[in-house]
């Protein structure tokens, strides 16, 4: 084919198809004025779109103007738009079903005039749709039509002159039908049932509606507003009854209608009429609107939607209406100057309503409005000079008469609030809530003379409840007595009462009962466990049994007279007692149950204040059972008591439990009171969680004794025993505990002790297998003592942790006596016997603790100021692979003032001790005495017998430990400033591949003026001795430096240091830091540093491959006046004697360096400074040191500058 033919086709063809267009184009000028739509139809169909189609709107869109389409049965999915003037002819309106393509869209959008639609049935269109819209349209004409299942049936919007007929308009959510700004419309013999409203006339006039049925709306058959001149004739309405509707004056009696329409009727009169609509629905009503000076009377509008609307209707009397069980019992929109009286309007979501565009000048008068399930009666905020007089509302029937504005809504109370204190009501109540925040309410509320029984009538006031509390509302706020009422101005608003002042004392809040005696009120059958009785003005001889769980609180501090026994007796758990004033009583309170909380009372006891008595608390528990419990609490108390102020007798809680049994307690604390008596606070506690096995568990919270305020003649507090804590657990076991405290207390004790606690031991004892034991720490904290004897007098905390087995853990706090601010005639703090913690311990079982700290207290007394004697056996025969942690011994930052010792230690000791095997270890802190300022009578700080750590350890055995430091003391003593007496055996007798370590022993930046020897330390030997196998001793220095000294004996003091790595075997090794004096300033009457002996290191038969390393010995930068020798020192040697096989000693320098030294004697008295050293050496042993040095000293001196005697045997 050539290029030119191809082009010359392609003519043809387009020519072709210009030719078909116009055929078509022709053929499509007559459209049919006949059209028939059927849902089967399709392209086979003859005359397919052409005058047959399967779709309306198809159907529609190609009739004629003024033309007739024809639909046969089916289901049309669509949504219609009829724009030019048709006639639609439905088959069957039951099976000619046109179903909304769209819910957001009307089935039918009618816009053209003169349209007829019918045999139709219409549904599914939702939002705001109809199945049938006529939108500004005229003369359309809808007959046989079922609109179901829209939101709107049928609507008429701005269209007149139509007519509806028999037509049905059944199950839309809104209206049946509905008329919009539409006139002139006719609509007959239709039915327009089961809707939200029936028929509804809005702004529409000049219609006719006659021969209709609308019945069992949900709310309204017919309704109208602002629909004038309509006439509406013979509507049947729900119940089978007829609706009135009268558009003029008119007179009517004795009649029932199903509803009652009055527009422009004015001067009629309405009497003795029912309305009833549906039986099944709350609807229809009375509706007024646009009507005057009617007089209605007699009426009864019940079970309706709303029992009489008046819209725009002005003048208007009704009286004697029942209008009950409705949606509203009477509704006013924007109408004004109407009287209703002496009406009930009861049992209605709402009683009286008020709404719209101004309802002025309305008078309600001894109307009723009670059970309503929103309001009573309510106005919106455009409602202005309205009166309400005598409006009866209920749950608690109560009348009222108020006047308003800007809006309120006023209800029944369904439930009374509990009565404040000391104050009663007379039973009547309302709630009251606002519409804006200009609300307001000037309200009377009445009362009758038989609700007097138990208030005084003068001081009735109308008080308001905010949902917690109550409150008086402010001035004006009255009572008039003449008159029955209380009345108040109210622009807060919630719910108020009429509230007076009790006649009568005992009072039941949740029941509302009153009683003359609180025993009464306990065993009235109606009072039951958490009530809460108030006990008001008065006095109250009683002995009261409290064996409910209740609690019982004063209404403004009423005496109870115990008549010589006991007040109040708890015999059940969880029981208050609040703000009693206890006269004339044996025991104030005795209790013998738990969660009870005793809160400000005042107490007169001849024997003992309150009385704690709890004893074989839920023992023997097995299985699962439980009991838990939350805090018990004694708080605030007042008391005066001839022995006890506060006893605590507790024993065998939670006992001999097994299985899974679960004992809980809360807190219990005793706090804040103010104690005067012999002793303050008597405390014995006993066998708490003891014998625990399998899962069984005991927890319980803090054990709290603080914040009182206590003078006694004897012990403010005093502990006798709390013993036998978590004793003997077994299996998976667990105790659990808080802290134990005896903080801030305030006590002055004329001729005892401050506080006194003895016996605070057998806390986890005889531990097995998993079982595990937690406490929180033990504090004696900030306490202010004045005491005629010791100031916190401690002795027996021990047996923490003692024989643990298996994989028993046993973890503390700290022990803690800090803060504490003491005056006393003996002892300041004494502390005796905290010992046997961890001890013995065996297989994985381990012990942790924190602290013991004696920290910045202030103390004066006429004796020592802290006494500490024996802290010991702390980690005692340790086997397996047990472990014992715990953190510094603290005595620090202390102020004292004493005329004995200032701080007195005799004995810590036996740490590690006593056979460590195995992989047991040990790791502690340090020990600590540091920052203290003393003034003393004697020495500032004695410190005799810290011994025996690590001793005999076994095995891979280790023993961890911090400084012992002494140091920044300000000392001014009548003895010596610093007394250091017998510290040995560290790490001694250690096999195999045990280890010792610890840091520093320092005596540093101590300012000392001292009535004899400034320093004084005697005896620190035995470190490391004995050792053989792998074992090793760490250590770092000993040091006495920077310390200013002004004494009348010699400045520092040393006597014996010796015996460190005492006989060494095998691979054992001992290394330790430098020997340090230095650096201080001294003034002596005597000595300024006397030194005797340091000797016996790595002595008397190093074996094999021991070894032993040291650092310096040093007397360096001291600056030194004294009326004898300067430095005195005898004897440095003996170090590294007798040594065997590979053995080797190895030091730094021996130096007495840059001293500036003033001496009434010589300056510098070195006898034997350097003598035994590495002497009588076998096999390969060796024995390496520096220098030996005097240099640059700058001595002053009556005798010689630097005097040496025999250095010899060395080497």
């Amino acid at each position: 084919m050539t290029r030119g033919s191809s082009i010359f086709m392609v003519g043809v063809l387009l020519l072709g198809i210009y030719i078909t267009g116009i055929l078509i184009f022709g053929d499509a000028q007559t459209s049919p004025n006949v059209v028939y739509v059927d849902d089967d139809f399709n392209e086979s169909t003859t005359g397919w779109q052409i005058d047959h189609f399967n779709k309306i709107q198809d159907g529609i869109d190609a009739v004629a103007e003024g033309g007739t389409v024809y639909v046969y049965n089916g289901t049309y999915n669509e949504n219609v738009d009829v724009t030019k003037t048709v006639t639609i002819i439905g088959n069957n309106s039951v099976s000619c079903i046109v179903l909304a393509l769209h819910s957001n869209d009307h089935v039918f959008n009618i816009t053209a005039n003169w349209v007829n639609i019918s045999g139709l049935t219409v549904k599914g269109a939702g939002i705001i749709y109809a199945g049938i819209y006529v939108d500004h349209a005229e003369h359309c004409n809808i007959s046989h039509i079922n609109a179901t299942n829209n939101i709107y049936g049928i609507y008429l919007d701005n269209s007149d002159n139509n007519t509806i007929i028999n037509s049905t308009a059944f199950f839309n959510d809104y209206y049946g039908i509905y008329l919009v700004h539409s006139d002139y419309n006719v609509i007959t013999k239709n039915n327009f049932s089961y809707n939200d409203d029936g028929i509804y006339l809005y702004y529409s006039n000049h219609n006719v509606l006659e021969n209709n049925t609308a019945m069992e709306n949900n709310n309204w058959d017919v309704n109208i507003y602002l629909a004038s001149y309509n006439m509406i004739e013979n509507t049947t309405g729900s119940g089978n009854r007829p609706i009135a509707y009268y558009d003029s004056n008119v007179n009517i009696a004795n009649a029932t209608f199903s509803e009652l329409i009055l527009w422009n009727a004015d001067y009629s009169v309405i009497k003795n009429i029912t309305i009833e609509g549906s039986s099944l629905l709350d609807n229809n009503g009375i509706i007024i609107s646009d009507t005057d000076y009617a007089n209605l009377t007699d009426i009864n509008s019940s079970n309706n939607c709303y029992g009489v609307w008046l819209k725009d209707s002005h003048h208007n009397n009704l009286t004697n209406l029942t209008c009950t069980r409705g949606d509203t019992g009477i509704y006013l929109f924007t109408s004004n100057y109407n009287k209703i009286s002496n009406s009930n309007f009861s049992n209605n979501e709402v009683g009286i309503y008020m709404n719209g565009y101004h309802q002025n000048h309305n008078s309600f008068s001894n109307n009723t409005a009670i059970d309503e399930m929103y309001s009573a009666f309510s106005a919106d905020d455009d409602s202005h000079y309205n009166t309400v007089e005598n409006l009866t509302i209920a749950s608690y029937i109560t009348t009222i008469s108020f006047t308003f504005d800007n809006g309120i809504s006023i209800r029944g109370v369904d439930e009374a609030p509990p009565n404040p204190a000391g104050m009663e009501d007379v039973g009547k109540y309302v709630n009251i809530t606002r519409k804006t925040e200009n609300s307001w309410i000037n309200i009377s509320i009445y009362y009758e003379d038989d609700d007097l029984e138990f208030v005084k009538e003068n001081t009735l006031r109308i008080w308001r409840y905010d949902g917690t509390t109550w409150e008086m509302v402010s001035q004006p706020n009255n009572v008039n007595v003449g008159g029955n009422y209380v009345y108040a101005n109210i622009t807060s608003f919630s719910i108020f009462a009429p509230l007076g002042e009790l006649t009568k004392g005992v009072q039941n809040l949740r029941t509302g009962e009153l009683f003359m005696t609180i025993q009464d009120a306990i065993n009235d059958a109606d009072t039951s466990d958490g009530d809460v009785i108030v006990v008001h003005d008065g006095i109250y001889k009683e002995n009261v049994v409290v064996n409910k769980s209740v609690t019982i609180i004063n209404g403004s501090k009423p005496i109870i007279d115990g008549m010589g026994g006991v007040a109040f007796n708890i015999t059940a758990n969880n029981v208050s007692i609040i703000g009693f004033n206890i006269t004339n009583s044996s025991y104030g309170i005795n209790c013998s149950a738990l969660g009870f909380y005793i809160a400000n009372n005042t107490i007169s006891a001849t024997i003992d204040g309150i009385n704690i008595f709890l004893h074989n608390i839920s023992c023997n528990m097995t299985g699962s059972s439980s009991f838990i419990i939350g805090d018990s609490i004694v708080y605030k108390n007042t008391i005066n008591a001839t022995n006890n102020g506060i006893v605590i007798n507790a024993s065998y809680w939670g006992c001999n439990m097994s299985d899974n049994a679960i004992f809980e307690i809360g807190n219990f604390k005793i706090i804040e009171n103010n104690i005067s008596c012999m002793n303050g606070i008597n405390i014995s506690m006993h066998h708490l969680g003891y014998n625990l096995t399998d899962d069984s568990s005991f927890n319980m919270g803090n054990l709290a004794f603080n914040g009182n305020i206590i003078n006694s003649s004897g012990a403010g507090i005093y502990v006798d025993e709390i013993e036998y804590i978590g004793y003997d657990l077994e299996d998976n076991a667990t105790f659990t505990m808080g802290d134990l405290e005896f903080n801030d207390n305030v006590i002055n004790s004329d001729n005892g002790r401050g506080i006194y606690l003895y016996e605070i031991y057998y806390f986890g004892y005889e531990m097995y297998g998993n079982s595990s034991f937690t406490m929180g720490d033990i504090l004696v904290n900030n306490n202010e003592i004045t005491s005629y004897d010791y100031g916190i007098y401690i002795d027996d905390i021990e047996d923490f942790g003692y024989y643990m087995y298996g994989n028993a853990t046993f973890v503390m706090g700290s022990i803690q006596i800090n803060e504490n601010k003491i005056n006393s005639t003996s002892y300041g703090i004494y502390l005796d016997d905290i010992c046997d913690f961890g001890y013995e311990m065996e297989d994985n079982s381990s012990f942790t603790m924190g602290s013991i700290q004696v920290n910045d207290n202030v103390i004066n007394s006429t004796d020592d100021g802290i006494y500490i004697d024996d802290i010991y056996d702390f980690g005692y025969e340790m086997e397996g692979n047990s472990s014992f942690t715990m953190d510094d011994i603290q005595v620090n930052d202390n102020v004292i003032n004493s005329t004995s010792y200032g701080i007195y230690l005799y004995g810590i000791y036996y740490f590690g001790y006593d056979y460590m095997y195995d992989n047991a270890s040990f790791t502690m802190g340090n020990i600590e005495f540091n920052g203290n300022i003393i003034n003393s009578g004697d020495d500032g700080i004695y410190l005799e017998y810290i011994d025996d750590f690590g001793y005999y350890m076994y095995g891979n055995s280790s023993f961890i430990m911090g400084d012992i430091l002494v140091n920044n003391n300000e000392i001014t003593s009548h003895g010596d400033g610093i007394y250091v007496y017998e510290w040995y055996d560290f790490g001694y007798e250690m096999y195999d591949n045990s280890s010792f370590t610890m840091g520093n022993i320092e005596f540093n930046r101590n300012t000392i003026n001292s009535s004899d020897d400034g320093i004084y330390i005697d005896d620190i030997y035995d470190f490391g001795c004995y050792m053989e196998d792998n074992a090793s001793f760490v250590m770092d220095s000993i040091q006495v430096n920077g310390n200013i000294i002004n004494g009348t004996g010699d400045g520092i003091y040393i006597d014996d240091i010796y015996d460190f790595g005492y006989e060494m075997e095998d691979n054992s090794s001992f290394t330790m830091g430098s020997i340090q004096v230095n650096d201080n300033v001294i003034n002596s009457t005597d000595d300024g540093i006397y030194l005797y002996g340091i000797y016996y290191f790595g002595y008397d038969y190093m074996y094999d491959n021991a070894s032993f390393t040291m650092g310096n010995i040093e007397f360096n930068g001291n600056i030194i006046n004294s009326s004898n020798y300067g430095i005195y020192i005898y004897w440095i040697g003996d170090f590294g004697e007798y040594m065997y096989g590979n053995s080797s000693f190895e030091m730094d320098n021996i130096m007495a360096n840059s001293n500036v030294i003033n001496a009434g004697d010589d300056g510098m008295y070195l006898e034997y400074p350097v003598y035994a050293l590495g002497c009588y050496m076998y096999g390969n042993s060796s024995f390496v040191m520096n220098n030996i040095q005097f240099n640059d000293n700058i001595i002053n001196a009556s005798s010689d500058g630097i005097c040496v005697y025999e250095i010899e045997y060395i080497g």
